[in-house]
């Protein structure tokens, strides 16, 4: 007999009849974590390769034994089986993320125990860069991302985004590591937006972290998000609004010596202005502004509001930075479902690369893969005034920043679904997609 992970329910199938949640068989502990060359896993999927480890599981390459799909099995590793919060947390992705529909979304297919132990999930195969791998090609070449580049791998994310959050759900984990430009071939890239291993839904009644714990990436979290407080849609929009500070500048807007430090600055300080960092257009500086506000109300209200602010910078409209000038507006159109691609590159994320002084601006090439509205320009929004929370932030911070300092530690991401080598390309240089994630200018 199997529990279900969400209610207990004691029941004879893989899924729960009352919640739809996988079930596992108690005490059965896997006999290893490793999945061997040519093994036949939970009697479907030949293990062909190992894409890559984290700290909580592995990722592996492998092919559906009876349809010859090309899948990313992820697992969970021996030492992890035995935390309750981190087995559900698992399951937990598998069951949101397969819920999503989205091209711009990572797909999963199946997810469940193995009979001898082991937690799995069955994901979309992909092949390509991750945005950060993307972000270190450009820093290692003395290059950044130009404003259309950007905007364009920001608009496919929005919409990804825009349909958890119609489901009530925030992902709270947007980083350039979770955002993947998936290599359909023929020059095309669609953005594929990862990992909803810590994503939380408004409508949850049972918590996967102790109280005031508050899991995320430090460089990337939301002041509220920070405080453990109550987070919504707005997080995710400020977490994608850091993505976009970094992706044009070549950093982060807060850093610091410790971790303590930068979330103090999340909470308290203004990020430095972006047109002084990066030399960008004042329409693009705007939309960043705006979606770093401190306060959540003074945020864009949802992600097609922000989606819509950026889609004329996508187009190439409002451009004046260097290098950007006379871009011709995009071609928009809608992506189609990737395919599953073979590839055997392992893949780790990548730290944010260093600030980089007169980086050049990459030219930039037109966006397929976001599938938007073509109307005109949008007035930018006023940029947020500054203002300081310290002292509304400051006792709720020290609360918390003890407990997040032991999660950060014990919370091990595992590796993202199969990063792989691009398909017409050496290692280290991603193919050149016609529409939203152009490669590096020589």
């Amino acid at each position: 007999m199997r529990n279900c992970l969400e209610c207990g329910l004691t029941t004879e199938g893989l899924f729960c009849p009352t919640d739809g949640m996988a079930t596992i068989v108690p005490g059965v502990v896997p006999k290893s974590g490793e999945l061997p060359l040519s093994t036949v896993f939970a009697g479907r999927y030949r293990i062909v390769g190992t894409l890559g480890k984290g700290g909580m599981g592995a990722v592996y390459d492998a092919q559906h034994t009876g349809t010859g799909q090309k899948v990313a099995v992820k697992t969970l590793l021996i030492d992890t089986v035995h935390d309750p919060a981190a087995v559900k947390r698992f399951f937990l992705e598998a069951k949101i993320t397969a819920g999503l529909q989205h091209p711009n979304t990572i797909r999963v297919f199946d997810f469940g125990q193995s009979d001898d132990g082991l937690f799995y999930l069955a994901m979309e195969r992909l092949q390509g860069v991750t945005l950060a791998d993307r972000l270190a090609e450009y820093s290692a070449q003395g290059k950044r991302m130009s404003e259309q580049e950007a905007a364009t791998i920001a608009c496919a994310a929005l919409r990804s985004l825009a349909e958890a959050h119609r489901v009530n759900l925030v992902h709270r984990d947007l980083k350039p590591s979770n955002l993947f430009l998936h290599d359909l071939g023929a020059g095309e890239t669609v953005i594929k937006v990862l990992d909803f291993g810590i994503a939380k839904s408004g409508d949850q009644q049972q918590q996967l972290t102790q109280a005031g714990t508050a899991l995320g990436t430090p460089a990337y979290m939301s002041p509220e998000q920070v405080m453990g407080r109550a987070v919504d849609a707005r997080s995710d929009l400020y977490s994608l609004g850091v993505v976009l500070y970094q992706c044009v500048s070549g950093r982060v807007p807060f850093r610091g010596d410790s971790t303590f430090t930068v979330l103090m600055m999340q909470v308290n300080d203004a990020p430095p202005d972006l047109s002084q960092v990066a030399g960008v257009s004042a329409a693009f500086a705007s939309v960043v502004g705006k979606s770093l506000a401190k306060a959540a109300e003074e945020r864009y209200e949802s992600a097609t509001a922000m989606r819509e602010a950026l889609e004329p910078l996508a187009r190439g409209e409002h451009l004046h930075a260097p290098g950007a000038a006379g871009i011709a507006p995009a071609k928009v159109a809608v992506p189609p479902p990737p395919p599953a691609a073979p590839a055997n590159r392992d893949h780790a994320s990548t730290r944010p690369p260093a600030p980089v002084q007169g980086l050049e601006a990459a030219p930039p090439l037109p966006a397929r893969a976001v599938r938007g509205s073509t109307h005109g320009g949008v007035k930018p929004p006023e940029p947020p005034p500054r203002r300081s929370l310290a002292p509304l932030y400051l006792f709720g911070f020290l609360a918390v920043v003890g407990s997040l300092a032991v999660a950060f530690w014990l919370h091990g991401r595992g590796p993202s679904a199969g990063a792989t080598e691009p398909p017409h390309a050496p290692a280290g240089a991603p193919a050149a997609p016609r529409d939203r994630a152009p490669a590096p200018a020589p």
